[in-house]
């Protein structure tokens, strides 16, 4: 009874403890409008837009406790009406709105929003 006892404790302390290393903390408002920025630029480059990266109108955290235990939560930010979505956890790109309609996904550009080519 008593290393049944033991066994499941362990099990559980190895769960609280799995649960806790996946779970990250989101990345910070400013970072987010960083990386927003950044973004919208790239886009710019290679698309050869004139939108405005300084211009953020505004941010907002998209999160519920369930995107939060499977780290799906995202930073949704306007930048000179540009719609920018982001991955909070890791600050990966997921989307961009035009006002046009136009949108852009990572899958359809990755080396575009590749953040392993941006200073972290």
């Amino acid at each position: 009874m008593k290393k049944k006892f033991i066994g499941i404790a362990i099990a559980i302390a190895i769960l609280f403890y799995c649960i806790h290393q996946y779970h990250e903390e989101p990345i910070s408002q400013t970072k987010a409008v960083e990386l927003a920025k950044i973004y919208v630029e790239r886009t710019n480059e290679h698309m050869n837009l004139i939108y405005d990266s300084s211009q953020v109108e505004y941010v907002t955290y998209n999160t519920n406790p369930l995107k939060e235990l499977l780290n799906t939560s995202t930073w949704e930010i306007f930048v000179d009406g540009i719609f920018v979505k982001i991955n909070a956890h890791s600050g990966q790109f997921v989307k961009m709105v035009f006002p046009a309609d136009g949108v852009i996904t990572y899958e359809e550009h990755p080396e575009w929003f590749d953040l392993t080519a941006f200073p972290q």
